[in-house]
């Protein structure tokens, strides 16, 4: 009981030290603030990130293959062989064991910016993508019209002027009753609104947009210079790497391929997808959280600095201490309560500034983030108080073993 009440008076004495010395106190932690948000705002977005890709792939299904044109190729040699619906009907025909071939390709006018292409209705603006798309994808990847309905073979056949609208460009936009026609002005074309989509304007698959164009609309627009991407599903698991293969082989014999160059395709599967995507966040999330770490050891040294000089301002104060009868332990602990509440108030600062840094780049990173990990919150706090203890430990050994009539004696 008796030690208990020691720490309390501590703790009482080392608080008031700390206010006394208010603007000391804030810059001294500062460092430690900005190491622990950097810290919180990573474990954040990542969160938001894991939780986002959980639930593409969750509605996509493990048995979802894309076929994408190899832009690594395309880098090495500048040269690339698009992939068109002659090898969507090729794969479509001598390929057994999979669905209906849905393809897709991202779309954009000529002038569209960095942000994306212009839409508007009435006096609202905004900016975004565009994916040109078959009638068969929502079938693939399991997205359904919230409101209207989907693509028919004709609209696309008869290169209609209609497009399907992103539910976050439709909020908006202030599309919520399409049942009135509505013309969206996308690039320098109008189209009109027959369905409102859900989720995300972005997943890692590239089967997601702000708007969405049938795919013969977006030929005739484009001069039919489309490189198309393909989504199927595997429908004989047992069968999967067979099947993929014969993809391999009738796509290669479909482009005319020589035998001795690689594939100007890509394809992917939705776990390879997702734990190649998982791993590259990982990794950027590493070099970040190493970088977070040298700044929370400048921080310490920081506190470690302020605390010497703390204990050269207080030798006298010291030197009393021990002249009424205060222990080299009572010192000690006095000291690296000090430092450590210097830490925490820090790293409380840290885990507040960093939860409003990941919502702001959550927001515009288009990802999940309005939470932070109850794992990263007590990994914060402990870091911290331990970074208080063990950059206090050196100045508070240092006051500990002053000698009391030195102490006494000091100006």
């Amino acid at each position: 009981m008796y030690k208990i009440y020691r720490l309390l008076i501590i703790l009482k004495s080392s608080l008031d030290e700390l206010r006394r010395n208010k603007l000391r106190t804030v810059l001294t932690s500062f460092g430690i603030t900005i190491a622990i948000a950097g810290v919180t705002a990573i474990a954040g977005i990542m969160a938001g990130v894991e939780q986002d890709l959980t639930r593409d792939f969750q509605e996509l299904g493990s048995e979802t293959i894309i076929v994408k044109p190899n832009i690594y190729l395309w880098y090495q040699t500048n040269n690339l062989s698009t992939m068109s619906l002659k090898e969507q009907l090729a794969l479509q025909s001598h390929v057994r064991g999979i669905s209906k071939v849905a393809s897709f390709s991202p779309f954009s006018f000529q002038g569209d910016g960095i942000s994306g292409t212009q839409f508007s209705l009435g006096d609202k603006k905004a900016n975004g993508t565009v994916l040109a798309i078959s009638e068969s994808l929502a079938n693939v990847v399991n997205r359904y019209p919230l409101k209207g309905r989907f693509f028919k073979f004709s609209d696309s056949e008869s290169r209609r002027r209609v497009c399907l609208v992103n539910i976050g460009l439709a909020n908006q936009l202030d599309i919520s009753d399409i049942s009135q026609t509505k013309y969206l002005q996308l690039g320098n074309i109008k189209c009109r609104v027959i369905g409102i989509m859900p989720g995300s304007n972005k997943d890692i698959l590239g089967t997601s947009a702000d708007v969405y164009l049938p795919l013969g609309t977006a030929a005739q627009l484009n001069l039919n210079a489309i490189s198309l991407r393909f989504a199927f599903k595997v429908l004989e698991d047992a069968n999967a790497q067979g099947i993929l293969k014969n993809v391999s082989n009738i796509l290669r014999a479909s482009q005319k391929t020589p035998r001795s160059s690689p594939n100007n395709f890509i394809i992917q599967d939705a776990n390879e997808i997702k734990s190649l995507s998982k791993e590259v966040y990982r990794k950027i999330a590493g070099v970040l959280f190493l970088v977070v770490s040298i700044a929370l050891i400048v921080g310490g040294i920081g506190i470690m600095n302020v605390m010497l000089a703390s204990v050269n301002e207080r030798t006298r104060e010291i030197g009393l201490l021990r002249a009424i009868g205060a222990s080299q332990e009572y010192i000690k602990v006095k000291f690296l309560v000090e430092s450590s509440l210097l830490t925490l108030f820090g790293g409380v600062l840290g885990i507040a500034l960093g939860y409003l840094t990941s919502i702001v780049l959550s927001s515009i990173l288009g990802t999940s983030g309005q939470y932070i990990p109850l794992w990263s919150i007590y990994a914060c706090i402990s870091f911290s108080i331990l970074i208080g203890l063990v950059c206090g430990l050196g100045p508070a050994m240092k006051a500990a073993k002053l000698p009391p009539i030195d102490a006494l004696r000091a100006s």
